[in-house]
């Protein structure tokens, strides 16, 4: 025991060592910053766990991190850097990029403070008695699931959309007493990226500042979408665009998966190999919806061959489309799912998707290469998607739809 537990103390050691060397201290701008110039009080542990976690993950092609942080050890990490950033910026908030005038934070000097601040943590951890209290990695694969992601903007100026991969949630924001949680969000932006932007740093930091969590998840992530849809929506980028989301909280002490959605992002759960719906999604068409929009005082119509809420959009619920408001809600669905073992994979996605490939194509795709490449299950969608079927896939590719999958695993052999 004593050699296993200095094997990974020992990797730590090398870990962090690479972080060191890979920050540049000349670097302005260590990670992205997008969508916004300036950050507000109640926004500001998000954007910093955000950046925090962009870094630990980044590759880059830095010859010096040549792997990215441990999973189990990123939420550690990045709980440590808020802790140092609470204490820090009530004593000198100017050097964090606080502006008293306008009671906000400039992004770019709290981003560049607070990477400076995370170098400063990894260094600690150094010290042999702080590399003690690192927690040893899961031996449990639901609390750091092997999880694939493949993004592309296709044919678009731009990528709009965004995923969110956050292995220990509650270690992150110190949520004790409750085992460990992963995140998983993807956000299908429309009318540009700030949105989805906005979602992916800040949703799941509302669903941990929710007062229901973390004994009721089901009410904290409902108050989490109207939470994020409020806070964007007050911000002077909240009228320019919206997104969907469609996020899955897994909780494996309790055994439990939960998945909210609002708009027409796609879950899809395999179980044994067999395919499961886990999501309806938010289309105009669906009677349920046209009635909730009519009784808001919208309507629904068909335009160029789609049903359209007030005539503009097709999708029925959003956080953000602000000019759409009440009849675009960001009031999600959760769906609550026991989990029995039997579970192989669950994959979120893009509408789009869908559009140009079978689900059933993808399952047997995906348990082929998970038979002949064990062990490489995050791997698995930068070789998949040609292989399914190539012309459509390539169809989806030269369109101006962008798509994104995220596949969560939850077991290492799926039945063949």
């Amino acid at each position: 025991m004593s050699a296993v537990i200095c094997d990974y103390r020992k990797k730590y050691r090398k870990l962090l060592k690479s972080i060191l060397a890979s920050f540049d201290p000349d670097d302005q701008l260590p990670v992205t910053i997008e969508y916004c110039t300036f950050v507000k009080n109640h926004e500001v542990n998000g954007k910093v766990a955000h950046w925090a976690n962009q870094f630990l993950t980044r590759r880059r092609g830095n010859p010096h991190l040549t792997k990215p942080c441990p999973d189990n050890l990123i939420g550690h990490l990045i709980n440590a850097l808020i802790n140092e950033v609470q204490v820090k910026i009530k004593s000198d908030p100017e050097s964090f990029g606080y502006r008293p005038e306008s009671d906000h934070y400039d992004s770019f000097k709290l981003c560049r403070a607070a990477i400076t601040l995370l170098v400063k943590v990894c260094e600690k951890y150094l010290d042999k008695a702080e590399l003690r209290t690192l927690p040893p990695p899961p031996t449990d694969l639901l609390s750091a699931p092997p999880t694939s992601i493949y993004t592309s903007k296709n044919l678009r100026p731009r990528m709009e959309d965004r995923t969110t991969v956050l292995w220990d949630l509650h270690s992150m924001f110190n949520i004790q007493g409750y085992g460990t949680a992963s995140y998983f969000a993807v956000f299908d932006g429309h009318g540009g990226a700030d949105a989805a932007s906005y979602a992916s740093a800040h949703l799941h930091q509302y669903l941990v500042e929710s007062p229901h969590y973390p004994h009721d998840p089901v009410a904290a992530l409902n108050d989490a979408f109207i939470q994020t849809d409020k806070r964007f929506a007050e911000t002077k980028e909240g009228n320019r665009s919206g997104t969907t989301a469609l996020c899955a909280l897994l909780r494996p002490k309790e055994r439990r998966l939960y998945v909210a959605w609002a708009g027409d992002s796609e879950a899809l759960l395999v179980k044994n190999g067999k395919p499961v719906e886990v999501v309806n999604p938010h289309r105009p068409h669906r009677q349920d919806e046209q009635d909730r929009i009519a009784a808001q005082g919208g309507c629904v119509m068909i335009w160029e061959g789609v049903w359209r809420v007030n005539g503009v959009i097709s999708v029925s619920r959003a956080i953000g489309d602000v000019k759409l408001k009440p009849s675009m809600t960001a009031e999600p669905e959760i769906k609550v799912l026991d989990l029995d073992g039997t579970e192989d994979y669950l994959i979120l996605s893009s509408d789009g998707v869908w559009d140009v490939i079978k689900k059933e194509d993808a399952v047997e795709c995906c348990d082929i290469y998970l038979y002949e490449n064990p062990g490489k299950e995050d791997q698995i969608w930068s070789t998949c998607p040609l292989k399914i079927h190539p012309y459509e896939w390539k169809s989806l590719r030269g369109s101006k739809r962008g798509c994104f999958v995220v596949e969560i695993h939850c077991r290492r052999n799926p039945p063949s």
